[in-house]
């Protein structure tokens, strides 16, 4: 199955590649005397999912640990190592819960976008709703039947497609925080530095312009996922969340009903 809090989070930086970088055997900071647990890396928020150290250039296992804190970069070891440890990170601009809400609301874009009733569990055994709190959140066809999602000849998990659909929805959830903030902090000030003004007033505008690209690359792969996932061609206009009400089309569609009605209904007298 899909996890959105492993596979989307890396989907996330895939859109923004320049937004991470790698760390490799980097020393930790920290006391290595045989008492000491808790050592410090010299970046920080990473991502949690990325972090491996080391002991003899021995990888650590996931027990070795009490507690990581990708967000402060602070590690304790279940027992004081007695050699300094080293470890491989990737250091992300954003907190882990930051990038957890992002992702959890690009899933929403994308049901909101596409409604088919897909579901987080935080267990691949059985349905669990998932929450911002959890390592997990696997993506599944709905809370009654717990698959993962057929996606035409293929399943969510392994579709490119839909996976791609799901990274724009992604962005377009924290372009929208991002124009959030803008619209409501960014005012027009200019400060002077050396005869240099400085003019904030862009951002919301740049945002804008950024949503409006992305709207554009997120419905021609919104298109091509339709496709996949109904091959017969049957998802065209019925599939996506309806533009007006059922009274509007009763009413001005009338051309379209199934009894021959050649006048809206209401005129029927």
């Amino acid at each position: 199955m899909y996890d959105l809090f492993v596979a989307g989070v890396n989907a996330f930086f895939e859109r923004r590649p320049g937004a991470k970088r790698l760390v490799r055997r980097e020393p930790l900071s920290g006391l290595a005397d045989g008492s000491n647990t808790v050592f410090l890396t010299a970046h920080h928020p990473f991502l949690y999912s990325t972090f491996a150290a080391y002991l003899y250039n021995a990888a650590q296992p996931a027990g070795a640990f009490s507690a990581i804190d990708a967000d402060g970069g602070v590690v304790q070891f279940n027992a004081a190592p007695l050699v300094q440890p080293v470890a491989d990170y990737t250091v992300v601009p954003l907190t882990n819960r930051q990038i957890i809400y992002f992702t959890m609301a690009g899933f929403d874009w994308l049901e909101t976008l596409w409604q088919r009733g897909f579901a987080l569990s935080s267990s691949a055994a059985a349905y669990v709703r998932a929450t911002a709190d959890d390592d997990h959140a696997y993506i599944v066809t709905s809370p009654g039947t717990f698959t993962d999602p057929t996606c035409g000849s293929l399943y969510f998990s392994t579709s490119k497609i839909q996976q791609a659909l799901l990274s724009r929805c992604i962005e377009m959830a924290y372009l929208d925080a991002l124009a959030y903030e803008a619209a409501a902090v960014d005012i027009n000030i200019r400060e002077r530095l050396g005869g240099i003004s400085i003019d904030a007033s862009a951002r919301p505008k740049n945002l804008l312009a950024m949503k409006n690209a992305v709207m554009m690359d997120v419905r021609r792969t919104l298109y091509a996922a339709m496709d996949e996932y109904y091959p017969n061609g049957e998802h065209y206009a019925d599939k996506l969340t309806p533009t007006h009400t059922d009274e509007y089309n009763n009413i001005w569609h009338w051309q379209s009903d199934a009894d021959g009605t050649i006048f809206p209904t209401w005129l029927n007298l």
